[in-house]
């Protein structure tokens, strides 16, 4: 890989999807696009699925970032002591262990801090995934002759994405989702932190007023958490497939301006097909630097 290069893979049930950034000082430039439709959704990924992902799309990275996008992939807003931040490692997974929806010993757990100054205590955003499932995706992706360099979820993405594209006044708030076939993400930024993640189901039937209660849950719970700060507007990726309609529902139900995020505002993308560009913004962000926030923190 050429130095200055960074690639990144967003494995998700139902595709893969890559990109390969150049970054030159504050230029950053999209080389390359891939996606593909996986034949099997059900089954775990396999090495020879990476080697003729990568073979086809004349992808020859050796170290990736990974956007990691599983059925298992648990995500949870907490408030938590301050001084346990500065206990062990092993101190803060036994905190954690309450909140998991499933056993300790068979997650990988990490957690983001916000530093939202909240005294004596922080707003960290825990995330986890099977543990079994994570090391089966790090052999088979090593298998493929790739090592990944870091493992990233979808919310994290939607926050390097949009930090990249716009800068947001320190007060405001903004949400950016992610729609998906059964299931979405948000993230509610403050300025340039991201302050909120979440997961969510959108069931099949009245997929259109599922969406629209799912965010209006996720504003709801970001409101009564930060009782002052309001959002302002939504942005979503491309592939969410929010239509006119959609968007003027929402506008009128949530009383919010609703926009699809720009991602070609400050990052080049020339070379890449629009319809194909919809389908990588994930895998986009992940390969982008972490934004300059106030004070947050990933662990």
């Amino acid at each position: 890989m050429k130095r200055n290069q960074k690639t990144s893979l967003e494995i998700a049930p139902n595709y893969i999807a890559a990109t390969v950034l150049h970054h030159q000082s504050s230029r950053i430039k999209l080389l390359k696009a891939a996606y593909q439709e996986r034949p099997q959704p059900a089954d775990r990924i396999s090495a020879e699925e990476l080697k003729a992902f990568f073979s086809a799309n004349q992808l020859r990275a050796k170290e990736v970032t990974v956007a990691l996008d599983d059925p298992s992939l648990y995500i949870r807003q907490l408030t938590v002591p301050r001084n346990l931040l500065r206990e062990s490692e092993q101190n803060i997974k036994w905190y954690f262990e309450h909140f998991l929806p499933y056993s300790i010993s068979k997650a990988a757990l990490s957690h983001h801090i916000c530093d939202v100054g909240w005294g004596s205590r922080a707003l960290v955003i825990m995330a986890t995934v099977f543990r079994e499932t994570l090391d089966a995706i790090l052999e088979e992706l090593e298998n493929a002759g790739v090592r990944v360099k870091k493992i990233d979820i979808v919310p994290f993405a939607l926050h390097r994405l949009f930090c990249a594209n716009y800068e947001l006044p320190k007060e405001r708030c903004a949400g950016i989702f992610d729609l998906g076939s059964g299931y979405g993400f948000g993230a509610i930024l403050k300025g340039g932190n991201i302050v909120m993640a979440r997961k969510f189901m959108i069931r099949q039937q009245q997929y259109q007023e599922n969406i629209i209660k799912a965010i209006d849950e996720t504003l709801r719970y970001f409101e009564d958490q930060f009782a002052r700060d309001v959002v302002e507007s939504l942005y979503f990726t491309g592939r969410s497939g929010i239509d006119s309609d959609t968007k003027h529902r929402l506008e009128e139900r949530l009383k919010i301006e609703v926009a699809a995020i720009e991602v070609d505002r400050k990052i080049e993308t020339e070379d890449v097909d629009r319809k194909l560009l919809q389908k990588v913004e994930v895998a986009l962000g992940t390969a982008l630097d972490q934004p300059h926030t106030n004070g947050a923190e990933q662990a």
